[in-house]
């Protein structure tokens, strides 16, 4: 229980680049910002990459994680397969202290390192791990080389609930990936395929009750741009805060604090013993004039369960997304089926907010609804 608790973990903070209380400070990426940021207290580091290639249906994402309160370092991989499968592995490794300079991070035969500006390489191998979704898929090799193609930034330090703090780079909005996958045997190839990097840390938990939940999503759009959200949904609503950014091939376009950016969520469906919208929009009102308007459909969704008692998981949805970017009321693009991966993450405190299919919010609203409608049929003049 405690190994799956942990690499369950590790997912769950690998995949969120998450938000919070104060204003978000978004600037440009450093090499010190790809790197490691040990420090006192209880901390949490971790690196992630991610690489979907929409003509043959493979997706992959991968976490490197070399800190967390109470758990040992672990690599996770999420494998979304051309005939539909999906299988979450992961392995406990062993870790030594990573580079503070730039980013160079080994877990035993794992390593993501940058051998020049803009340009990484993963190789993870884990010949024996243990399935956390999906049966087992036997050996799983990565080999990956992403090449941004968007300039990176960081946003943070960021202030938590209970004096905690986190910091956010992301080096690679968008990238483009060469490699292979390798699955039981199997070996799957990435050429130029859509990709992403990010990396966070700092003073924190993301176990603690305090946070809640929290929305994640990002976009491969046309003409090189790439639009990434991450918003914290704390068990204190007046809490909520985060970023989204819009990037380009030249550098950042536009952001928006969390206030500008509306989440709508629809089609519940479940997968495994948790439920999830099939349908998400996103509307971020932009700096510079900027609007964008992204309507993401899920293709298939993973869940993973960060809790001991099972109740609350991550669900991490491969997707597809239509959409617009409008600026000073003008369509500068409009898109269809971009690739891209969102999250929700299902908590008791974002069931009941979300009115999820089986909370108490949601038979609440079964019963009012049908109320309503008795009174109607009665012709109680109250009933509108």
């Amino acid at each position: 229980m405690r190994v799956l608790r942990t690499v369950a973990l590790l997912v769950a903070v690998a995949l969120v680049p998450a938000t919070a209380v104060a204003a978000p400070q978004v600037r440009d990426l450093t090499p010190r910002d790809e790197a490691a940021h040990p420090g006192p207290g209880e901390r949490t580091e971790w690196w992630f990459v991610s690489a979907l290639d929409p003509g043959s249906g493979l997706a992959v994402a991968a976490a490197l994680g070399t800190e967390f309160p109470g758990a040992p370092p672990a690599t996770v991989v999420f494998l979304y397969l051309p005939d539909g499968a999906v299988h979450t592995v992961g392995a406990l490794r062993s870790a030594g202290p990573p580079s503070t300079d730039r980013v160079d991070v080994r877990l035993d035969p794992d390593r993501l390192w940058s051998p020049e500006p803009g340009v990484y390489r993963l190789r993870v191998d884990i010949p024996d791990g243990f399935p956390l979704h999906g049966e087992a898929p036997g050996p799983v090799a990565l080999d990956l080389t992403l090449r941004a193609a968007t300039p990176g930034f960081t946003a943070g330090p960021l202030a938590l609930p209970d004096g905690q703090d986190l910091s956010w780079t992301v080096s690679a909005p968008t990238a483009r990936v060469n490699g292979t996958v390798r699955v039981d045997g199997e070996t799957f190839r990435l050429r130029d395929a859509p990709g992403y990097h990010d990396h966070n840390y700092g003073r924190f938990d993301l176990g603690d009750e305090a946070h809640g939940g929290w929305d994640w999503s990002q976009a491969h759009l046309p003409a090189g741009r790439s639009l990434v959200t991450g918003i914290v949904r704390p068990s204190d609503p007046a809490l909520r805060d985060g970023t989204a950014v819009l990037s380009g091939p030249a550098g950042r376009l536009a952001t928006a604090r969390a206030r500008s950016v509306a989440v709508a969520r629809g089609d519940w469906d479940r997968v495994g013993l948790y439920h999830y919208p099939r349908a998400v929009t996103l509307r971020a009102r932009m700096t510079g004039g900027w609007t964008a308007v992204v309507r993401y459909r899920a293709r298939r969704a993973l869940p993973l369960s960060f809790s001991r008692d099972g109740s609350s998981a991550l669900v991490e949805v491969e997707a597809r997304a239509d959409g617009e970017l409008l600026r000073a009321g003008r369509v500068v693009s409009r898109w269809r089926d971009a690739p891209g991966f969102y999250e929700y993450e299902s908590t008791a405190v974002t069931r009941q907010r979300d009115a999820v299919p089986g909370s108490a919010a949601w038979a609440g609203r079964l019963c009012t609804e049908a109320s309503v409608r008795v009174r109607a049929a009665v012709g109680d003049p109250g009933a509108g």
